[in-house]
Parts: C-alpha cells; sequence; structure tokens
C-alpha cells in the first residue's frame, strides 16, 4: 500500500517513479509523477558536451565521507591516478551520525557526502548544503528520468541520487526451521531465536519498521504512533544480538544471526557464499518495506568544492558508476547501460516485481517530529 502521508514539499507518487526506472519492465505511469517525468524542469541535467578538468583549479585532496564500502573497490584509486587527488575516506554507520558530526562542524571538513533522501531535505532546510554546479558533472545527464526532481529535492539543485533500495529480513534456513514471512513472525519467533537476531543501526529504518508493524506509515509524526512503535522495539530488544549498520551480513555467514534486519542490497552477494550462501533466504515482509534513496551532495562549507564536483562527475562516468552498482550489488538510478552485469539487472531481490514495490514506503523528513524519533532510538538503544 502507497504511503499517503501528509508531505513537506509535494503529492507525488515516489513508488510510481521508482517503478519507472527498474530496468526490461512494462511501466504504467500516471498523474503528477507522468507529468514530472516529462523532463518539465531539469534543463541542469540536459544532455550538454563533457566538461574538461581545470587541473590549475583542482585541489590535491578531497574528504570523502561515506557509507562503509558504499563505492566500487578501485573507482577511488583510479580517480586519485588520474588526476593526482589524494582522497581521505572517513564512514558512517546512519544518516544520524552523518548528521551529527557536520552539525558540529564537519560540514567544513568534508567534500562529498552521501546522505539519504529525508537528510537531504533536512539539511536543505538547515542551509547545510551547497548548490551543486551542473557544469562540472556532465555525467549527470545519465540520471534516469524517475529520478530526476524528487520531491527530497526538487530540481536536483543539491543533490543526485546514487541508489535506492529496501529494507526487509534475510535468515538462515539451515539455522531457521520456521517459515517467516512477516515482521510480525520476527516478533513472534524472537524468544525461541534469543540473541540471534541482529538490527540495523539506523533509527529511520528500524523505527520505520515497527511503525509498519503496527499499521501506521514510517513518516508518521504522531505521538501516539511513535510511542506504540517504540513500545513494540522495546518487545524484542531482549532477544537481539547485535544493532549494526556493519556487521549484520557477517554475523548471518558466520552463524552468529540466524535472522537479520537488512538492506536488500546485501543479500545477493551473500548468497554467493560457497558455504552457507545456499542457506540464506530473503523475504519481503506482508506488512511492508522501509524504502530509501542515498544522494551524492557537498556540505555548504565544502574546503575543496571544485574537486568534489568533479569527484562526482568521475563516479556518475557510466563504466565507474557500473563497478559500483556490480561490487556492492544495489538498485541503480542511473540509466542502464551495458556495463551493468545482468545478475543486478534480473535479481528479483535487487529489482522485485510491482507487487512488491507496491508496499514500499519511502522515508521523507518529518520535520519538528525528528525529535520524537530520536528519543524513541535512544530508548530503544538503552533499554
Amino acid at each position: 500500500m502507497i504511503d499517503t502521508t501528509p508531505r513537506d514539499l509535494t503529492d507525488e507518487d515516489p513508488e510510481a517513479r521508482l517503478w519507472a526506472a527498474r530496468p526490461s519492465r512494462r511501466v504504467l505511469l500516471k498523474g503528477a509523477a507522468a507529468a514530472a517525468l516529462s523532463g518539465a524542469g531539469l534543463s541542469a541535467l540536459a544532455p550538454r558536451a563533457s566538461a574538461a578538468v581545470n587541473r590549475a583549479k583542482l585541489d590535491k585532496e578531497l574528504n570523502f565521507y561515506n557509507w562503509s564500502a558504499w563505492v566500487g573497490p578501485t573507482e577511488v584509486s583510479r580517480f586519485s591516478k588520474k588526476y593526482g587527488v589524494t582522497v581521505h575516506q572517513d564512514y558512517y554507520g546512519s544518516n544520524d551520525e552523518m548528521f551529527a558530526k557536520l552539525k558540529a562542524g564537519g560540514s567544513s571538513q568534508y567534500d562529498v557526502i552521501v546522505p539519504s533522501g529525508y537528510e537531504v531535505t533536512r539539511m536543505m532546510r538547515l542551509n547545510m548544503l551547497k548548490p551543486l554546479n551542473y557544469a562540472n558533472i556532465p555525467n549527470a545527464k545519465n540520471l534516469a528520468p524517475a529520478f530526476q526532481d524528487l520531491q527530497y529535492d526538487p530540481g536536483n539543485k543539491y543533490s543526485i541520487p546514487n541508489d535506492w533500495g529496501a529494507v526487509g529480513i534475510a535468515y538462515r534456513t539451515d539455522l531457521v526451521k520456521d517459515n517467516i514471512t512477516s515482521w510480525a513472525d520476527v516478533w513472534r519467533l524472537a524468544p525461541k531465536y534469543h540473541r540471534k537476531i541482529v538490527f540495523l543501526g539506523t533509527p529511520r529504518d528500524v523505527i520505520g519498521v515497527a511503525l509498519l508493524l503496527n499499521g501506521y506509515s514510517v513518516n508518521s509524526r504522531k505521538t501516539s504512533e511513535l510511542m506504540k512503535a517504540r513500545d513494540t522495539l522495546l518487545q524484542i530488544k531482549p532477544h537481539i544480538l547485535e544493532i549494526t549498520s556493519v556487521n549484520q551480513r557477517p554475523d548471518l555467514l558466520k552463524g552468529d544471526a540466524s535472522i537479520i534486519m537488512d538492506w536488500n542490497e546485501e543479500i545477493p552477494s551473500a548468497q554467493t557464499d560457497k558455504k552457507v550462501g545456499k542457506y540464506i533466504k530473503w523475504v519481503n515482509p506482508r506488512e511492508g518495506m522501509v524504502a530509501y534513496t542515498d544522494h551524492l551532495a557537498i556540505p555548504a562549507q565544502a574546503p575543496h568544492p571544485y574537486a568534489a564536483e568533479v569527484f562526482i562527475n568521475w563516479l556518475l562516468d557510466p563504466k565507474n558508476y557500473a563497478e559500483f552498482v556490480n561490487y556492492d550489488t544495489t538498485a541503480f538510478t542511473m540509466k542502464p547501460t551495458k556495463y551493468i552485469s545482468k545478475e543486478v539487472l534480473t535479481s528479483p531481490i535487487i529489482n522485485p516485481p510491482k507487487s512488491v514495490l507496491d508496499k514500499f514506503q519511502f522515508q521523507y523528513d518529518v520535520g519538528a517530529a525528528t525529535v520524537q524519533y530520536d528519543r524513541v532510538w535512544t530508548e530503544f538503544k538503552s533499554a
């Protein structure tokens, strides 16, 4: 069921947009989404001649703040070799961690960041992002129409969608003999698999799951609904082994965990593990799924803004972008190319059918209710 909670920016249907972006699928668009996909108002992303890099303007270093391992294995090193720019990489495990560091002064420390869509809106509202100069990012023309002008950032003034996906369940069938089809099953079976369950360390994802389990929007701003989500999380907390954004898949592969909450792009590579991959099962929960987009952006006080735009342009080059997509097996936002592997293009986990997409709820900025989400997360983590 598509989320109909009132939103901060527009009433467009993001699920229809993202369905439109899927490769090799028939597309049916309707209403405002179809009008938006016509390309009106997207002149900043219009095709243009490739911009020559002005090496005299190019700083010798760049600071990249990103999700852990969320880049192709050779993209950064090849960029450094080609342009003589040393790239310093730091990593975060959640949007909240990234936001807190930038708010505390990191906005003048980093050049390129990768916030999720709702975080882009929040940072825009607080003047924490620098408008992009698309003259230095000609590869932005490769952005698929369905990801242009999303309501997170109208006109893509501050960000470029880089990937997208959803939160679901993975479990080991050799360790779990019960059939899991829903979030409700995870909660029901938690005592049986005590300390064998791992949750993500990303607050909006986890709280969103608890909201879904109770039949609410993942973008709820109602105190009563958020308190219900808190109570739901507190019920399962004693049975959780770890709350993490980096160890969930290793925990499952090692057998330390039997059931994990995870992002869909993590699972196809896990299923190739020679020892236990055949036992790893992915579940699109019956209640629905918390969905996200990640975006490339530049902090307002970035010390090397020109190098940042050159680097973003490098990441969006079709070959470089395909390295990232193929390595991380993620759903992509650029137009499909021959460089993207068949496994990614055809994976039902990465590219789910419409029946699954219809149950996606995408995260949006919840404004002042962010304080309540923070309180719920603090109570859950400290319980």
